[in-house]
């Protein structure tokens, strides 16, 4: 064998050595570090609170941030910039973020039904059966829905029969209901209006049936 191959023989052998190093026994090494070095914060807990990890409470209201109250979404935020792994939050918040959660749950449900039936009333319009049309808007006038929807199309269908007492009877539920909630001034005036002509005409329509 040539000297030059003994050399690159040798050289080879050394690579090898050095990987071997390099990737099974410094790794090991770094591995089997005293645990104290790899060792998490842990928060105290007051009494009457609770400790969350991250991981938990996205799991658990990941999905509803709306339900949850700004400073805990702060203390979130805080936290996961930090690199912390926990949070401590007051029972009281938990129940309150529980709570906001089910009432979420049920107003969407309500939505959902509501939007069922006004897509029903609409369906009935177009297809002539009006009582149908009354009564699926009626059903979310009940409810005391939100949506403009049934309470304006109830106004219409009525008036169109001359029926101004339940006219008159819908805009006053939805005067009652929509003069509590912000962003509605404009329409509580509209109906106003409406209740003034439609008692106009309900007077009219008595005068000329004498």
């Amino acid at each position: 064998m040539e000297e030059w191959q003994i050399v690159m023989i040798g050289f080879v052998i050394y690579l090898v050595v050095v990987f071997v190093y390099q990737t099974f026994i410094k790794d090991s090494d770094r591995t089997t570090q005293p645990q104290s070095k790899m060792r998490v914060d842990v928060p105290n807990v007051p009494p009457n609170h609770i400790m969350l990890s991250l991981g938990e409470f996205y799991a658990k209201y990941g999905k509803y941030p709306h339900c949850v109250p700004k400073d805990i979404n702060k203390m979130i935020t805080k936290a996961t910039f930090s690199g912390e792994q926990y949070i401590v939050v007051s029972s009281s918040d938990v129940e309150s973020i529980e709570q906001n959660i089910k009432n979420y749950k049920v107003a969407e449900y309500h939505l959902h039904i509501c939007c069922a039936r006004n897509n029903n009333g609409i369906a009935c319009e177009k297809g002539g059966d009006i009582d149908g049309a009354i009564r699926n808007y009626e059903e979310n006038i009940e409810d005391n829905t939100t949506t403009l929807h049934p309470y304006e199309r109830l106004m219409v269908l009525y008036r169109r029969r001359q029926d101004y007492d339940n006219e008159l009877r819908v805009i006053d539920c939805s005067i009652e209901l929509f003069e509590q909630l912000a962003g509605y001034d404009k329409y509580v005036e509209k109906w106003k209006d409406r209740r003034e002509k439609t008692l106009n005409l309900k007077s009219k329509l008595s005068t000329n049936n004498k």
